[in-house]
């Protein structure tokens, strides 16, 4: 096991304690005078340090958001029928209604304070990649997913579909066709139905790109914006955003992919986004100092 695989192991158990810990509060919140709930999280509790160390954190967050101010407390009241409950019989209890507003927010706290934020991304994938790390991925089908750096997918099988979901970064896809069960890459609102062939997708905060080095795909895009549905077939790419804008090209086929080679090719992209593409292959810093140039 390489030291990359050692850390995204870790990062990943570390992630999955922590939203843990997060049930426990909850749970516990729920049901404070549970003997056996207590029991079964004093178990969880003992099972070693990472447990312990995600606890901690979490009653410490719990307790950082229980002590901030209310911005809207001003605004709050009580039903009629409740106030006049409350006249009568004395203030009802809060702290159990306030607890789960607490924990609402701690899973969300915990990925920017304890681990980052990209623990939620590590919890819901199953194979991530970190800085400069490429990764091939065997499947159960005996096709393979190439991993290019800091990119992450979640892998679905079952008798009557494959699918794949791109969470982050790239990926080159080797698959073989099987029309009982077919295989599907989403990407954001972007689907990807393989009908045999190796293809490239790429997942960015405007767009999805795909490029087919051999064989077809269909390419679906599902938004508010303008609907898309065409196949792409050898040697084809096309550039969807949000907003439903649909750029098509030709590539070479050397050109599908090419970081599995080391190398990057752009064209027609701000500076700024190529430099965030550089990024994901050099652990040091790469800095743009002016606006226009990475326009």
């Amino acid at each position: 096991m390489t030291p990359n695989h050692t850390e995204n192991d870790g990062a990943k158990r570390d992630a999955r304690a922590s939203v843990e810990a997060t049930d426990w509060l909850i749970a516990l919140q729920e049901a404070p005078d549970d003997p056996n709930l207590r029991r079964r999280f004093q178990a969880w509790l003992d099972e070693g340090p990472r447990n312990a160390s995600a606890w901690a954190a979490t009653e410490h967050t719990a307790g950082l958001i229980d002590q901030a101010p209310a911005e809207f407390a001003h605004q709050w009241h009580a039903a009629p029928a409740e106030r006049e409950r409350d006249s009568a019989h004395g203030p009802r209890p809060r702290r159990r209604k306030g607890g789960l507003a607490v924990a609402a927010g701690i899973a969300a706290c915990l990925a920017i304070v304890v681990l980052g934020p990209d623990v939620l991304l590590r919890v819901q994938a199953d194979h991530t990649t970190g800085t400069a790390e490429i990764r091939t991925v065997p499947l159960e089908d005996g096709g393979a997913i190439v991993l290019a750096p800091e990119s992450a997918v979640s892998v679905r099988y079952d008798e009557a579909e494959r699918q794949v979901d791109l969470l982050a970064g790239e990926a080159f896809f080797d698959v073989t066709a099987d029309p009982d069960r077919p295989f599907q890459v989403t990407a954001e609102a972007v689907t990807t139905t393989v009908l045999g062939t190796q293809f490239a997708i790429r997942l960015t905060a405007e767009n999805a790109m795909v490029a087919v080095q051999e064989g077809a795909v269909r390419v679906d895009l599902t938004n508010d914006g303008r609907p898309f549905s065409e196949q792409l077939d050898s040697g084809e790419t096309v550039r969807l955003t949000w907003e439903g804008t649909v750029t098509r090209a030709v590539l070479t086929l050397r050109n599908v992919a090419p970081w599995r080679s080391g190398r990057l090719i752009a064209q027609d992209e701000p500076m700024g986004a190529v430099v965030d593409r550089l990024r994901r292959h050099y652990t040091g810093r790469i800095v743009i100092a002016d606006d226009a140039l990475a326009a």
